[in-house]
């Protein structure tokens, strides 16, 4: 009897010792998936803070480009505007001082290319602001893309301007000169006319 109550005693304790030894592996089990759960949750908030942070720094970025597209394209919209005013005045002067009979041809000729030339510039413009445009309506991928056209289109259009510039500049310039030549060669035959006149007497 007593050989019988030690054995069921031992069986007990084993038995008690094999549960004490699940629940461990369970809880131990449960664990290592609370772990990993939590580990999964860190990356993903990591993830989505990193992404956070770049889409708030592509967001800064646009908006600076869109800063800086407004203040060059309110830049090259006076410059051409100023190119248009000049070019006016200029034709304005031409032609009041060739119906006054003087000869101004080259002057007209260079202002006819002028002429040309300011419009090749207000193209390039047209172009320009065209490109800058579609940025408001299009994905960051096709942004890109569309950015590195538009900083080729702002070299050839501020080209054209300082080109458009130069071919006013040049008329005034022929013009000033064609002007003064012509002061001149009065000066001298008001000089030439009176050394006459005061030999004769």
């Amino acid at each position: 009897m007593k050989k019988i109550l030690v054995v069921i005693t031992i069986s007990l304790i084993l038995s008690g010792y094999a549960m004490i030894s699940n629940a461990s592996t369970i809880s131990s089990n449960e664990t290592s998936r609370e772990n990993i759960k939590k580990a999964i949750d860190d990356a993903v908030n990591k993830m989505k803070a990193v992404q956070e942070k770049r889409n708030n720094l592509e967001q800064r970025v646009e908006k600076i480009i869109e800063t800086a597209q407004d203040k060059f394209i309110r830049n090259f919209d006076v410059a051409i505007i100023n190119l248009n005013r000049l070019s006016a005045k200029t034709s304005a002067v031409i032609t009041r001082i060739s119906d006054s009979g003087k000869d101004i041809e080259v002057e007209k000729s260079l202002l006819a290319s002028s002429t040309v030339t300011i419009a090749k510039a207000k193209t390039e413009y047209d172009t320009l602001k065209n490109l800058v445009s579609q940025t408001a309506t299009i994905t960051r991928k096709e942004k890109r893309v569309v950015l590195d056209s538009v900083k080729i289109q702002s070299e050839k259009t501020k080209e054209a301007i300082k080109a458009a510039h130069a071919s006013i500049v040049n008329v005034i310039k022929s013009l000033k000169m064609n002007l003064a030549n012509e002061r001149d060669g009065a000066e001298q035959n008001e000089s030439t006319s009176n050394s006459t006149s005061t030999n004769n007497q």
